[in-house]
Parts: structure tokens; sequence; C-alpha cells
């Protein structure tokens, strides 16, 4: 049976606690990220995982931690009130977990439309084109460069990159911008980095041992701040003989976490599916930028030839119910970046950004920035621009914002 979330109501209980009501009078619904493991089943079929009343009546006391909102379709059966009560009668407990009290922050910062407050909120950016991932601040303050606001909407990558070209890049500044993206993702509380490096920058790193090298000790100079899991970026556009060599030469490295394909849809993925068997093997994530440019259909055929574990953008499943379905039932998250979509002319307005029916089909979705020397966006901003414009709620944007720090540990 098809399941969708849709919040119907919510019921303050105080300040760290919201009961939202739900859709099913069965028993006990709680976010399946911060919920004991002991005592919940997980429904492939949605974005949560259940409890029956009985079960939380039985294992409730041994709990070693309380999820931070409880859902519910009614409060007829005697047990659902007896475990709502539980938890309400349990609030104490949350007063010094560290989770409950930044979620508690970050709706607050979101309500009072604080952006300073929110950059001090432990967040994740699981896309980010490192490369063009610092800020117009940080690079300024790194290299005098003053990069223009953007002006218009691009209607192509090409299009986005010859503006890049003229307005952002300089000689010989690859590694100024590199440390500028890691420098905007502490000032802005991202605890879990996905630093995305293109694959050998030959125009601008001398060696591949150089190269290494370089990104190696970036790992280490910000390693106290985040965690850093370093993804490695092909090109669909720049595939040659001898990449697999290469690609290997890189992940023997040890560092890379996942591999990530851009570039032109039209392309396809066929070319690199002997690189992604031998990143399976070596045990990276796999990714690749889909469903950005290209149609919903698209975005099946390059998961089976690639055998993809994540979906960068994803944004035109939207239009094909099977497609949202097939994300659903094989578990295949999707990055998102609002700000990219809207200046390259994927989404018509920001507040008609499909990440809201995506999340609400039961679709893992993180939030993220894609480049940020380009769009001006950071991940804190993200977050308020979608809440101002009203396209998902603060509880909502909270949810998300705690699935992407647990990306790696699901």
């Amino acid at each position: 049976m098809k399941y969708q979330c849709h919040l119907k109501s919510i019921i303050s209980i105080d300040k760290y606690l919201r009961v939202f009501v739900e859709t099913n009078s069965l028993g006990i619904f709680l976010p399946k990220i911060i919920v004991s493991s002991s005592i919940a089943i997980s429904l492939p079929i949605c974005n949560y995982s259940y409890i029956k009343a009985r079960d939380f009546e039985k294992n409730g006391k041994s709990l070693i931690r309380l999820p931070i909102r409880v859902a519910l379709k009614c409060l007829s059966l005697k047990r659902d009130k007896n475990a709502l009560n539980f938890v309400i009668n349990s609030i104490e407990s949350f007063e010094n977990d560290i989770e409950v009290i930044c979620s508690f922050k970050f709706i607050q910062a979101l309500q009072s439309n604080d952006i300073e407050l929110l950059s001090k909120i432990p967040k994740s950016d699981l896309h980010n084109h490192v490369a063009l991932g610092g800020s117009r601040k940080i690079i300024k303050e790194l290299s005098k460069k003053i990069i223009p606001p953007l002006s218009i909407r691009f209607k192509s990558i090409s299009e986005m990159n010859e503006w890049c070209e003229s307005n952002v890049k300089q000689p010989n500044d690859y590694e100024t911008r590199v440390r500028a993206a890691f420098m905007q993702a502490r000032r802005d509380g991202i605890k879990i980095f996905t630093p995305s490096i293109a694959v050998f920058v030959k125009n601008n790193i001398s060696t591949v041992d150089y190269f290494t090298g370089y990104i190696r000790s970036l790992i280490e100079e910000f390693s106290n701040d985040m965690k850093i899991y370093p993804e490695l970026t092909l090109d669909r556009e720049k595939y040659s003989n001898d990449l697999k060599d290469l690609v290997k030469k890189l992940l023997d490295t040890g560092f890379f976490y996942s591999i990530d394909l851009k570039g032109d849809e039209k392309l396809g993925e066929n070319k690199f599916r002997e690189i992604y068997s031998m990143a399976k093997n070596y045990g990276l994530i796999c990714k690749a930028h889909v469903g950005e440019f290209a149609d919903a259909k698209h975005i099946i055929e390059a998961i089976q030839t690639l055998n993809l574990d994540c979906v960068q953008h994803g944004i035109s499943a939207i239009s094909d119910n099977h497609v949202m379905e097939y994300l659903l039932r094989n578990n295949i998250p999707l990055t998102i970046c609002p700000s990219s979509n809207y200046y390259l002319s994927r989404v018509s307005s920001i507040a008609k950004h499909p990440i809201r029916e995506l999340y609400r089909f039961g679709i893992n979705v993180s939030i993220c920035s894609d480049d940020i020397a380009i769009f001006d966006s950071s991940v804190s901003n993200e977050y308020l621009t979608l809440f101002n414009n009203k396209v998902l709620n603060e509880y909502e944007l909270n949810e998300i914002r705690i699935y992407g720090l647990n990306f790696y540990n699901n």
C-alpha cells in the first residue's frame, strides 16, 4: 500500500518537544534517525520507523534517547495515550541532550530569521564542488578577488562556466579557491563535509602526487572542525582511455569515500560503468549528477548503469511518480541545491522547488550548496530561503538537517 507523509497539525508540548498529528491510528511513528534501534521496525516504503504502542510500553523505560517528535493520527487508543504520556513525562531528559538543544536552536533561528545563529548550528554539506565552494567574502580575503553579484539566470552549464571563467577564476588561484571552500564550511557550521574534488585538474596542479598531497594536507588541517569525506569527481565530457588507471591510483590513497559523475547528462554513463564497478569494490559510495537537466527516466537508467547509491540533484523525478516510487523503494537519497537549481533555470522559483514534494513523498533529501562562489548562498542560507518561501516548515527542515548529519551512518 502506498504511504505518503502529510503533516496535518502541530501540538506544542514545550520548547523541546513538538507532537505532530499524523496519518496512522495503529501506533506511534518516530524519526528513524534518532530512535532506539532495539524497538524500531524499519519500513522501506516511508521515511519513518514504526513503533507499536505495546512495544513502547514494554521497552520505553530503557530508551537511551527519546525522539524529538512523535506522530499520531488520533489519541483514541489507550495504549497510544499511555505511550504519549510517557514521552511527555520524560521531557526533562531532553534538556541536556545536545541534539535536541541544536534542533530547538535551529527551529528558533529559522523562525527569527537569524542567519548568524543558523551558521553556528551543526549541518552537513554533501554536494560541494570544492573549487567553487568558498564564499565570495572569503575568496576576497584570501586573494583580493571581487566576484560580482549574479544579475542573470543561466540557461545551461556551459553558460554558467563562461560566466565563471570571466568573473570567478584567475590565474593560479585553484588552491586558494579550494582553501576558501574548507574555510566556508567551517564558518557555516558544517560538521559533515563532502568536498567534491575533480579527478585531476592538470591546468592547476602539476602532478597527481602533488594533488593528493595538497588535498591530504587540507583534510588534516580542518579535521578538528568537521568530519571530512572527500569525493572523487569525474566528468562525462573528459573520458579518456587512461582514466581507469588514474582513478585506481587515486583510490589507492584511501581518502576518498565516494565517487561522482558530472557533466552533460546527454552523454550518458556507459563509458564509466567499469570505473564505477571498481569504485564499488573499493567500498565507495557511488553518486552521479542526474535528473538535473535530463528527464526523470534517465535517473533510473543511471542508477542501474552505475549501481548508484545516491543521486546528485535528481529533481526531475518529480515529473514521474514511477521514478519517485523507485527512489523510495530503493532508498536512493537526493542531494539537492535549491539556489543552484534556480540560477540554472531548473525551477521557475524557489517557492515552487520540488524538494517539498520529494521530501513529503518520503524520499531522503539533503540540502547542499553546490557552487557557493557562483550562487552566493551558504547551506544556512539555503535552509532560510526554503523556510521564508514556505517550501518546507521548520520541523521538516530540521529533520532534513539531522538526516544530513547522519548520512554516513545510514
